[in-house]
Formats: structure tokens, C-alpha cells, sequence
């Protein structure tokens, strides 16, 4: 998706802005309640590690217990919130799509086949409707998650968070790599998804003449063949899928072993809370990471 893709649809956000700046408030709030629960970790251990009072330490399991309760009601909330927000302006998108086509030339439809029309009505908006509900929505709240724990970590401890934050370039270099077989890809999918409306459409209106010359095998076999590309294009993507969350999240943890190799060197340098609230918050890079790489595909 290009940066006047963008665009355009943020010109179809603007008249729910309100609800918008209103989720992000909450996309803020439920990334810092992420954040704090590494800090919380961190302070549970050292008590647990200094055998502090049974009350300090209930007093911490508590704490996240609240901070988990509150973290699930701010999703909730926003999941909610952005959802509807989304298929409204994804409602707004189809009737002006609709009120477009309607006022198009005679000639444009002398061009394309109908059912290359419709695809853009059904199959096109619905992935779209799914992109925005859910691919980009969720960008924000990671995207936070992710400063956030660096900057947490390099206040433990720079050095440390400086190589966690080398990774993230090679990532993005990965990313780049399997992105340029995942767009063309679904560009192909698009297509080849049109293709096969347009077959249905024209074959079902020329069922007459099919039946009176009797090509129902020979159109079966061509409207068959258009489905079995459409299989293997969604096969192939979903291989791709599959494989690049899973390498990027191995990479991330491979990156967080040898972090806490390089931590088992430091122990009498940094206390137990410092040091198992770095490791959570390397942890936490993690699922960040591995759903970005989903997001980068799918835009």
C-alpha cells in the first residue's frame, strides 16, 4: 500500500477522528500498561530472591493481577472501538466506490469484463476491511511496545540494549527480502481472484448459448482452472506467512539467549530486579517483532 493510499483513506477517518484520537489514547495507555509489567517482574523476583515480607510480595502479585485486569479492559475497549470505527469507514468506501462506478462512461465497462467490476465490490473491499480492522490498527500498540522496551532497556543497561537494537535493522533487512516476493504476490492473488468473478459472471450469463452447444465440461474445466491458480497463489502466500513470523520471533529469542549469556557475566554488577526486567522486556520485543512481520506483508 503506497503513501497516497494512506492518504486517501485517512481522508475517509477524518469525520470519526474523535473516536480515533479517543483508541489512541487507549492504544497509549494499554502499551504502557505492557511496559510495566517487565518493572513489575523485575521487582517480584528481587523480592522473592531477597525473601522480603510476605506482604511486599502480595502486595506485587496484586499489582499484576490489577495491571493485567486493566490491560484486558483497555484492549477490550479499543478492539471494540476501532472495529466499528473501521467498517463504518470501510461502509463510507463502498458507497462511494459504488456511487464512482455508477458515474463512469459507458466505455470504461466496454474495457473490462463486469466481473473484474465486482471484485472490486467484494473480494478488494473485503480485504481491505480486514487491513484495516485488523493489520493496521494493531501497528500502533506494537509499534509503542517496541520503543518503549528499548528505551526501558537502555536505562538498565545501555551497552546491553544497544545490541538488542542492532537487531532491529536486520530485521527490517529480512523483512525486505521475503516482502519482495509477498507484494507481487498478492497483487497476483488480486488479480487472479477478479479472473475467476468475471468467468462466473460471464459464463452464468451466457448459460443459454453454453447449454445449447453444450460446453458445460469445456466451461467447468476453464472456471476450475482459475480457482486451482487462486489455490496455489493463497498456498504460496500462506507459506511465506507462515514461515516469517516464526523466523523473525526464533531470531528475536536466539537474540535474547545471548543477551542473557552476556548478563550471566554481570551479576555482581546489576541487582536481580535490574536483570530479570531486562530479560522480560527482551522477551517482550519478541511477539512485537513477529506480528510487524505480518503487517509489513499484508501493506
Amino acid at each position: 500500500m503506497t503513501t497516497s493510499d494512506f492518504r486517501f483513506l485517512l481522508g475517509y477517518a477524518l469525520p470519526y477522528r474523535a473516536t480515533l484520537a479517543f483508541c489512541a489514547l487507549l492504544m497509549v495507555a494499554e502499551s504502557g500498561m505492557a511496559l510495566a509489567v517487565p518493572w513489575l517482574g523485575g521487582q517480584l523476583a528481587g523480592s522473592l530472591l531477597a525473601d522480603a515480607a510476605s506482604t511486599v510480595t502480595s502486595t506485587l502479585l496484586l499489582a499484576l493481577l490489577a495491571l493485567f485486569a486493566l490491560q484486558a479492559l483497555l484492549k477490550f475497549g479499543n478492539s471494540y472501538l476501532l472495529s466499528r470505527s473501521a467498517e463504518q469507514i470501510l461502509a463510507d468506501l463502498r458507497i462511494r466506490l459504488y456511487d464512482h462506478l455508477q458515474a463512469l462512461p459507458l466505455g470504461f465497462y466496454h474495457q473490462r469484463r463486469q466481473g473484474e467490476v465486482l471484485a472490486l465490490l467484494t473480494h478488494d473491499v473485503t480485504h481491505l476491511s480486514g487491513f484495516l480492522s485488523g493489520t493496521l490498527l494493531s501497528t500502533v500498540p506494537l509499534l509503542l511496545t517496541v520503543i518503549g522496551a528499548v528505551v526501558l532497556m537502555f536505562r538498565i543497561d545501555a551497552w546491553l540494549a544497544l545490541f538488542v537494537a542492532v537487531l532491529v535493522p536486520l530485521f527490517y533487512l529480512l523483512l525486505k527480502v521475503l516482502g519482495r516476493r509477498l507484494r507481487p504476490l498478492a497483487s497476483q492473488l488480486q488479480d487472479a481472484h477478479a479472473e475467476a468473478i468475471a468467468t462466473a459472471e460471464e459464463n452464468l450469463g451466457m448459460l443459454p448459448a453454453i447449454k445449447t452447444f453444450t460446453r458445460e465440461a469445456q466451461e467447468s474445466e476453464r472456471y476450475r482452472q482459475k480457482i486451482h491458480r487462486i489455490l496455489h497463489l493463497s498456498a504460496e502466500q500462506r507459506r511465506i506467512y507462515a514461515a516469517l513470523g516464526p523466523l523473525l520471533q526464533f531470531l528475536a529469542a536466539a537474540g535474547m539467549v545471548f543477551v542473557l549469556w552476556m548478563m550471566s557475566g554481570q551479576m555482581a554488577e546489576r541487582s536481580p530486579a535490574e536483570m530479570v526486567s531486562f530479560l522480560l522486556y527482551a522477551a517482550l520485543l519478541t511477539r512485537p517483532v513477529s506480528a510487524l512481520a505480518d503487517v509489513y506483508g499484508q501493506t
